[in-house]
């Protein structure tokens, strides 16, 4: 006489069993030896294998891959403070406090305050404060609310916030209304909304045009 199999109750706890229980059935294995990524791999078997890339460069928060072009933003968190220097070849976000200068090949963004000098291909202050020169080959952009004791010097300016120290812009300068300088501004273009106060001289280098060919520069009798 055949053995009857005996069914399971959808209620009994045999019927979803846990996976310490499904491992002791199918294939027990010691607790030290399942912590294994390989071990796991094989029990499993829903994915690929666990890696890790010991082959990524780090720096300042950054990573890039071997032959890959692109980094990672370098970001200083609310709350944090950075006593040093930051160079990076990445965006770097200050939210936090930096003491020392900073320098990236790509854009600097600061919300936070730097005491220090910031190099960088474009710098914008929204909403910060910054006690150092600024350098830009690009743009520098300082909005409402936002103050900067120290010089600049870049391509582009737009200014809406407070800026004590003197500005070389060699191409073009725009300040807001809520604009506020303490020093000297030299430009090639200027545009100054109503509000705007500048405390400084002003000087405007226009480009000179070229002279005719039958125009002859003047000769001062001293020249003569």
């Amino acid at each position: 006489m055949s053995k009857k199999s005996k069914k399971v109750k959808k209620d009994s706890p045999l019927a979803n069993p846990t996976p310490k229980e499904a491992n002791e059935i199918n294939a027990p294995v010691p607790k030290e030896e399942a912590s294994k990524p390989e071990i796991l791999h094989n029990i499993i078997k829903t994915g690929p294998k666990p890696t890790v890339d010991n082959n990524k460069t780090k720096l300042f928060g950054q990573s890039k891959a071997p032959n890959s072009d692109t980094y990672e933003d370098t970001v200083i968190s609310a709350g944090a403070e950075i006593n040093g220097s930051i160079v990076s070849r990445g965006a770097i976000l200050v939210n936090g406090k930096v003491t020392g200068n900073i320098s990236s090949e790509a854009n600097i963004r600061v919300a936070g305050s730097v005491e220090g000098d910031i190099s960088g291909k474009s710098v914008e202050i929204q909403n910060g404060s910054v006690v150092g020169n600024l350098k830009s080959v690009t743009s520098i952009t300082i909005s409402e609310e936002s103050s900067l004791k120290g010089d600049i010097e870049c391509e582009s300016l737009v200014l809406n916030g407070n800026v004590e120290g003197n500005s070389q812009v060699h191409t073009s300068a725009k300040l807001g209304e809520k604009a506020i300088i303490f020093g000297d501004l030299t430009t090639q273009k200027l545009s100054i909304q109503e509000g705007a106060t500048v405390n400084g001289a002003i000087k405007v280098n226009r480009e000179k045009e070229p002279l005719l060919k039958d125009e002859e520069p003047e000769v001062s009798p001293s020249q003569a």
